[in-house]
């Protein structure tokens, strides 16, 4: 869930000072800062699951894959999110606190952010040169969508249900990953949030549903 800070304009530099030292998690849009609330463990579990796919397919190559707490940096929009998964194939500098050049972007559907999630970070993200694949995991089912970028723009997205996902952004070559690996241990009894599908929290910087 997304709150609005009270605070005045902060530049890049104030915002990664005051971020550094922060206990609680500020997405950052030119200037105002909006805090992050904590995960549900339906949330966390199903990122932990991909990610553990992801740094298995990953090992021993020049990419490499971050959750939750890693920013992307956003220079055209003078924007930092925290995606839920990202990798990157470029060489680290050690000394940023945020990553630049993502390939794959994963953000789990939640009710407070979906809505942010399909309009303002997917209009967000296509302007990321390296990117080339934004995917969007559902937590009331098991449904995940993948939207191939071409040029700044997203295709229409693919939907995975009981098929394996294929990813093809990575150096490595592609990755498939079965669905049933992604909602492992996920406990389907649990009592649920409200669909994910209809998060209606909406930023004033969002813009028009792509879809």
């Amino acid at each position: 869930m997304y709150v609005p800070e009270d605070r005045s304009y902060m530049t890049v530099d104030e915002y990664l000072e005051f971020e550094a030292k922060s206990k609680v998690r500020h997405e950052y849009l030119d200037g105002q800062l909006f805090a992050m609330t904590g995960a549900s463990l339906r949330h966390n579990l199903i990122g932990n699951n991909l990610n553990f796919v992801l740094m298995n397919h990953l090992k021993g190559g020049r990419c490499r894959s971050f959750t939750f707490d890693v920013k992307v940096r956003i220079d055209s929009l003078n924007t930092f999110y925290y995606p839920d998964i990202l990798v990157s194939c470029t060489p680290l500098d050690g000394n940023l606190a945020f990553l630049k050049t993502p390939v794959l972007i994963v953000e789990i559907l939640s009710p407070s952010t979906a809505a942010i999630d399909r309009r303002e970070k997917l209009m967000a993200y296509a302007q990321i040169e390296t990117l080339k694949e934004y995917a969007l995991i559902h937590q009331k089912q098991k449904r995940v969508e993948l939207l191939k970028k071409n040029l700044q723009h997203f295709d229409k997205p693919e939907v995975y249900m009981k098929d394996s996902l294929v990813l093809n952004s990575m150096a490595v070559g592609p990755l498939t990953v079965r669905i049933d690996e992604i909602y492992k241990d996920v406990d389907w009894d649990e009592p649920g949030d409200p669909d994910d599908a209809l998060g209606l929290y909406v930023r004033e910087t969002a813009g028009e549903l792509a879809w």
